[in-house]
């Protein structure tokens, strides 16, 4: 993964450093060759609160006491909120620098876009991003259906319309790539990381554990399940430890206290990313085939292709979770690439792709993607960010396409790739 991120570094060296490190700005050169006419953001939403209620499994299997995020399962935090409206100001600091807005501009209708999925969290996310962008301006947030209910653009289940020839394909793809052994094999491996989740719970001291309900994380038997209507899910101790995971990841980003955070232990960042890994493989693995990817995703795709090419349009600003921006890479065969600086190694919390879209003197159209996403520090400490202090942002490659010398794609070629 190391000579991918090292192939970005030549190619953006040897095309004049059009991106400033690590950042979205680029410099005069660039500016005078091109024009930013649109930007598309796809984000996950910002912190949330642990997917598991209070009072289930995970409070069963430690003696210790879960943070309180001060909202109900699921749903965005309190410090979600601030972050998110600290991302918008940073987007709305760049899109006036590079000329897509004026400071405090009133957009005419149509410029703006925002659609989120109806859960909780991606609503108010977006509700929040949208205060920091256009703070003079109510921009409405749109979404689909009742609230908590996952709206289809964002599915992650296999529909009817799925044909039989595609099941035998999605079988065939998972049996070549992620057989019963080989899930088995990918769990072992994970045993180091199962075995400082245990120890960070001081899972034998809880009352699951004394009782005989829970038997630790050991069983490494994990299967795909595919329930109906519902999303790929794993079972056995990948499915156990990934709720587990999932909460005390969120703890360590809203705990000020960082040996609090790990329930009395000092976890270096490795070990934090020995922990997340266990999240990482789960989610490589229930979205192993191509074909699922291709299928959970098309719609985001679709939406995105669909507003670059929306006449009169300048932003938008769509809200939806981590496996959504994970299938949507995979289904755009993005080269492989490193995440520095973050505990998730795939989509880090409140993490977005930006799609920018620029002409340049002869009308031709351009496309940059990048990942952008806040750093640890910038995560915990509610870093105010502006030009001058930068998220993380992270130029994305495509196998099979070919960028020009200022690193951009042709319209064309990335629309057809998102509606592959």
């Amino acid at each position: 993964m190391k000579k991918y991120l090292l192939l970005f570094v030549l190619v953006f060296l040897s095309s004049g450093n059009a991106w400033a490190e690590g950042s979205l700005t680029r410099n005069s050169e660039f500016r005078e060759k091109y024009r930013l006419e649109e930007v598309v953001v796809f984000s996950r939403h910002n912190i949330r609160a642990p997917l598991a209620e209070p009072g289930s499994f995970i409070s069963k299997i430690t003696p210790y006491s879960w943070h309180d995020f001060g909202v109900k399962a699921s749903e965005l935090t309190m410090k979600g909120g601030v972050l998110e409206t600290i991302n918008g100001q940073y987007f709305h600091r760049w899109a006036v620098s590079e000329g897509l807005f004026e400071d405090n501009a009133e957009p005419s209708d149509g410029e703006i876009y925002a659609y989120a999925n109806s859960k909780q969290r991606t609503i108010a996310t977006a509700r929040y991003f949208m205060a920091g962008f256009m703070p003079t301006v109510t921009v409405p947030v749109q979404h689909n259906g009742r609230l908590n209910e996952m709206d289809s653009i964002f599915s992650l289940s296999l529909g009817e319309d799925v044909s039989e020839a595609q099941h035998a394909r999605i079988e065939a793809e998972y049996e070549a790539q992620y057989s019963p052994d080989a899930i088995r094999k990918a769990c072992e491996e994970l045993k180091p990381s199962f075995e400082l989740l245990a120890k960070v719970l001081r899972m034998k001291k809880s009352a699951a554990y004394r009782d005989g309900s829970f038997k630790g994380f050991n069983d490494y038997n994990s299967t795909i399940v595919f329930p109906e209507g519902d999303e790929p899910r794993m079972t056995a101790s990948l499915n156990d430890a990934c709720s587990v995971v999932d909460a005390l990841i969120l703890q360590y980003y809203e705990e000020p206290d960082l040996q609090k955070a790990a329930f009395g232990r000092k976890l270096s960042v490795e070990e934090w990313h020995k922990l997340a890994r266990i999240i990482e493989t789960r989610d490589v693995i229930r979205f192993g085939s191509p074909t699922v990817q291709h299928y959970v995703s098309k719609r985001q795709r679709r939406m995105i292709a669909d507003e670059l090419m929306k006449e009169g349009r300048k932003f938008s600003f769509i809200c939806g979770h981590d496996v959504n921006i994970l299938n949507i890479l995979k289904s755009m065969r993005v080269l492989p690439y490193d995440i520095p600086d973050a505990i998730e190694v795939g989509t880090p919390i409140g993490s977005k792709i930006v799609f920018e879209k620029w002409t340049d003197a002869f009308g031709n159209a351009f496309v940059a993607v990048s990942h952008v996403y806040q750093t640890i520090d910038q995560l915990r400490n509610n870093t105010l960010l502006d030009l001058s202090c930068q998220p993380n942002c992270i130029p994305l490659q495509f196998e099979g396409l070919k960028a020009n010398e200022d690193g951009l794609y042709p319209l064309a070629d990335l629309l057809q790739r998102l509606k592959e």
